[in-house]
């Protein structure tokens, strides 16, 4: 056993592949036995239950299978090392990783509004986050069922694997890789049901939003704002995408340059900026 565990340390990309699998897989295996056994519940009742039991199966998998089964990302470490080995101790400053967090997400509600009033006529509609949960809404359970994403991908994909890539490869390289996986990893929702060509749009977006949370992970050396980011975008971000599209080329382009160029660009500039604004002040205290 100890040679398999050398042996994914020592192969990090084999390492991220075991991750991503068994992360897809509990996911996938799990929602179905949720449909299964549980969709002919009153609907409250049953997405409350699909949330425990999913919230519950990455814990498991993220927090005790990953490092104390496959000893990932630094080898054999107790719960609190591995904490601080993805960084998710590191609350402080508090205060810079709280405002981080939330700019980092209203500037993606900014350029998703700029592109929903460009792409065609864009509807206030505040049921979208704060009605009443149906079936074709979850309206206000957006807020419990996005901690889903908002914590275990960032743990998964920015946590354990960035670190690991970081151990192989230049800062820039594992941001591309770890962009490049995180959105690719958005392809499962093609088994959940989505649309194709929409899974595609959710692709490029998610891809070079991971990017700009990689890159926030290794700027700021915590986990807290890459979660604090990630769960606001998915909770409010459908608020500013209620579209009715007039035209799908001009919807396109606004998709490339509000979604996927300019705001992950932005927020580059700003977690850049408050880095070397708080490094400057340190090195003038010195």
């Amino acid at each position: 056993m100890a040679k398999f565990h050398d042996f994914l340390i020592n192969h990090s990309l084999i390492s991220i592949l075991i991750i991503m699998v068994l992360y897809g897989i509990f996911i996938i295996i799990f929602r179905i036995l949720v449909v299964l056994f549980f969709s002919s519940l009153p609907f409250l009742l049953y997405i409350w239950i699909n949330f425990i039991i999913i919230f519950g199966v990455l814990a498991s998998l993220l927090f005790i299978i990953v490092p104390f089964g496959l000893h990932l990302p630094n080898g054999k470490e107790s719960f609190k090392e591995f904490s601080h080995s993805i960084r998710l101790s590191q609350l402080n400053p508090w205060k810079r990783n709280l405002c981080l967090g939330v700019a980092f997400a209203a500037i993606f509600w900014l350029c998703t509004l700029c592109f929903s009033l460009l792409a065609g006529k864009y509807v206030f509609d505040p049921n979208i986050i704060f009605g009443w949960p149906e079936p074709d809404n979850l309206g206000i359970f957006l807020f419990i069922d996005m901690l889903i994403p908002g914590i275990w991908e960032e743990v998964a994909f920015r946590g354990i694997i960035l670190t690991i890539l970081l151990k192989k490869y230049s800062e820039k390289k594992a941001i591309i890789i770890d962009g490049l996986l995180f959105g690719g990893m958005h392809f499962l929702n093609i088994i959940g049901g989505a649309d194709v060509g929409s899974t595609i749009i959710q692709v490029g977006y998610a891809t070079t939003l991971g990017f700009a949370f990689a890159y926030m992970y290794i700027k700021t050396e915590s986990l807290i704002p890459c979660i604090l980011a990630h769960y606001l975008i998915d909770a409010v971000n459908p608020l500013f995408l209620n579209v009715i599209f007039r035209d799908m080329l001009l919807a396109l382009i606004g998709l490339i340059i509000f979604i996927i160029i300019l705001g992950p660009l932005l927020i580059f500039l700003l977690v850049k900026f408050v880095m070397k604004r708080e490094n400057n002040l340190k090195d003038s205290q010195v």
